[in-house]
């Protein structure tokens, strides 16, 4: 008899226990039916870190010459095509100096030109040396060692100008070394046109000759010194201008 109530209390139990799972599991099967509205949105996904943001391409910009900044043309953030002008530098002064280079260096080609021409005189006075000399010659030889005295004279005190050791000082140098040759040249001539010996006048022109050769290498050199000088303030022009390499 006991045994039979024990059973009943179990079923008792279990009725029970199985009514709250029921009544539960309703209910929680209807919170999981709520109803939403879809509606068209952006779908947004986030990364989050730390570390460091390298830019693919940096330089560092300077001018290649000094001076005070006359424009800035860009500002940060802007975006610069390859070559865009960003700065550039007061140029007065650089203008000027290219302007004297350039007239510097017409001024040694006509030297040059005026060298090939005195040298191209000379070889024909060479060939076409005479015995006889007139008053008028004698005046003009007399007239060129004046000149060549003067040309000496001036090219010593341009050389004292200078001090030793100076590319200045070797320059004028060459160019006192040049005149002493043609006053020496000038002399020659004159004392053969007084003497009247023919053979000397042949050695006369034959020193003519050299001196022209001498004269005309000497204005190439000048050329040349004007050219780099030319060139030189052609590159500090351009540097003056800051322009973007990338």
């Amino acid at each position: 008899m006991k045994n039979w109530r024990i059973i009943t209390v179990l079923l008792f139990l279990c009725l029970v226990l199985t009514g709250i799972t029921a009544c539960g599991g309703g209910k929680t099967e209807a919170a999981s039916r709520q109803l939403f509205e879809v509606v068209r949105s952006d779908l947004v996904v986030s990364v989050s870190g730390s570390g460091n943001i390298d830019v693919s391409n940096e330089a560092k910009l300077a001018f290649g010459v000094g001076g005070r900044v006359d424009e800035i043309y860009v500002e940060e953030g802007d975006n610069v095509a390859a070559g865009g002008v960003l700065a550039r530098l007061d140029t007065d002064a650089l203008e000027v100096a290219l302007t004297q280079t350039q007239v510097a260096v017409t001024q040694q080609e006509a030297a040059v030109t005026q060298a090939q021409v005195a040298l191209k005189t000379a070889e024909y006075n060479l060939e076409k040396t005479r015995d006889l000399y007139t008053l008028s010659d004698i005046k003009i030889a007399q007239a060129d060692v004046d000149e060549a005295e003067r040309y000496l004279d001036e090219a010593l005190r341009k050389l004292s100008n200078y001090d030793p050791g100076s590319p200045g000082e070797a320059f004028y140098q060459n160019v006192v070394i040049h005149a002493q040759s043609r006053l020496n040249a000038a002399k020659d001539k004159l004392d053969a046109m007084l003497s009247g010996t023919d053979p000397e006048e042949v050695v006369i022109e034959k020193l003519q000759v050299e001196l022209a050769e001498q004269s005309l290498e000497l204005a190439e050199q000048s050329l040349k010194l004007a050219e780099q000088s030319l060139r030189h303030a052609q590159k500090q022009l351009r540097e003056a201008t800051l322009t973007a390499p990338f």
